[in-house]
């Protein structure tokens, strides 16, 4: 298998999320054990370093320009590439992120060319505070398994008297960094009585003290690839 590194593009465009609330059934195609707990994110000082973890870690070698480029490439800070590693369901994508101090490489998973997420970005983006630690990250790994099978997920949180949120979480594109993509969450207060919590998928039963909470970063709709990479810490020393 060979990387090719480009900026932008990556399989097919995301489509604009509409903002209805709909429920979304979804039949998740992947196994829960397949969502990773967290996304690896690389960081080092040296570009060297980062080259031999990608080609670790997505089990190709780089392709000669695609090598020059990420070492040598002149572009500004917070230049972004998107990468694939092979066909079909072995198909890796890497996303490196040059910063003015460090250099940022984390790879997905695909299924069916849709990006496999980790719990810990779906947490990061659509989390249930007072939730039950192992039901809450069973939870955002339903969610998870939806994203990984239609990029579009929707959830209820279900509070003991009868009232609920209810959650989608989409995949988007990030329009102000090419390339990038992004976790987005939206929720919604009903009623008890209003609603069938049936048809909105995955289910979380909470307490009165439970608070649903959608985060995004800086300008961003939601948490995107690089949110989550710019979040990782630094090393104390080049690995």
């Amino acid at each position: 298998m060979t990387l090719l590194v480009a900026c932008g593009g990556g399989g097919p465009p995301l489509a604009p999320v509409a903002k209805d609330f709909e429920p979304a059934p979804v039949t998740p195609t992947i196994a829960a054990d397949a969502i990773p707990e967290e996304a690896e994110v690389f960081v080092s000082t040296s570009d060297d370093a980062v080259i031999r973890w990608v080609e670790e870690h997505a089990g190709a070698a780089l392709a000669r320009g695609s090598r020059e480029a990420l070492a040598h490439h002149p572009g500004e800070p917070g230049r972004y590439w998107l990468s694939r590693v092979g066909r079909g369901g072995d198909t890796k994508v890497v996303f490196v992120l040059r910063r003015v101090s460090d250099t940022r490489a984390v790879i997905f998973a695909t299924s069916d060319d849709l990006l496999v997420p980790s719990v810990s970005w779906v947490g990061l983006a659509l989390n249930v505070r007072s939730a039950n630690g192992d039901e809450l990250k069973a939870w955002q790994r339903e969610m998870a398994r939806r994203i990984a099978t239609k990029r579009r997920a929707t959830g209820i949180v279900v509070f003991p008297n009868g009232n609920a949120q209810a959650v989608i979480l989409d995949e988007q594109p990030d329009e102000r960094a090419a390339g990038d993509i992004q976790l987005v969450a939206r929720r919604r207060f009903m009623k008890a009585g209003t609603f069938d919590p049936n048809v909105w998928g995955p289910r979380i039963a909470v307490d009165n003290e439970a608070r649903v909470v959608t985060s995004k970063a800086g300008t961003h709709d939601g948490i995107s690839v690089s949110d989550m990479m710019k979040r990782a810490p630094a090393p104390a020393a080049p690995p």
